[in-house]
């Protein structure tokens, strides 16, 4: 499967930051492998692109990308948004992370505040305005980690890592905030 740059982000972030305290679950392929052997011509609804478990905090995370600044809301299916709640209900946070022109814009967006969204947006796509002008929403800074290769990692440390200062207490690195 070909992942967007989000999912690379996502992904780069875990193994570079976030591995030592989460197993991360990324959308199965299992569904897909069986029906290629069985010849099925449907594909069963997958679960959210990312779940990160440990034994203190569980999340979930839809992740959407967009080289503009607007996501289609029909991008966002019904079985998602379930999964989402049901998952913050029983145990854990689900969130969405939307990207916008590229990775120049990230947001996060607990299940909740996005459902109180979409009931006022009354067009067919969520765009990068409408996320800026809440406050309550969070606007996810990158930053980096290694100054030598550039490497960035999305900063989630506000709802990964609560009772910690800074991200640089966990990182146990001179990390940078950048903006972009």
């Amino acid at each position: 499967m070909v992942k967007n740059d989000l999912e690379v982000l996502f992904d780069l972030s875990y193994n570079s930051v976030w591995k030592s305290q989460f197993l991360c679950i990324k959308e199965v392929d299992f569904p897909l492998y069986l029906i290629q052997q069985s010849k099925l011509r449907f594909k069963p609804h997958q679960i959210v692109d990312r779940v990160l478990l440990s034994h203190k905090k569980n999340f979930a995370f839809e992740l959407k990308h967009s080289k503009t600044s607007s996501i289609a809301l029909d991008r966002i299916k019904p079985h998602q948004i379930k999964f989402l709640n049901d998952f913050e209900q029983f145990c854990g946070s689900g969130f969405f992370i939307f990207s916008f022109e590229g990775l120049k814009y990230i947001f996060l967006i607990n299940i909740h505040q996005y459902l109180k969204i979409i009931q006022h947006i009354e067009k067919k796509s969520i765009n990068m305005s409408d996320l800026q002008a809440n406050p309550t929403i969070l606007k996810i800074s990158q930053i980096k980690i290694n100054a030598h290769r550039q490497k960035k990692v999305l900063n989630l440390s506000s709802i990964l890592f609560p009772d910690q200062n800074r991200i640089e207490n966990f990182l146990n690195l001179n990390a940078q905030e950048i903006d972009r």
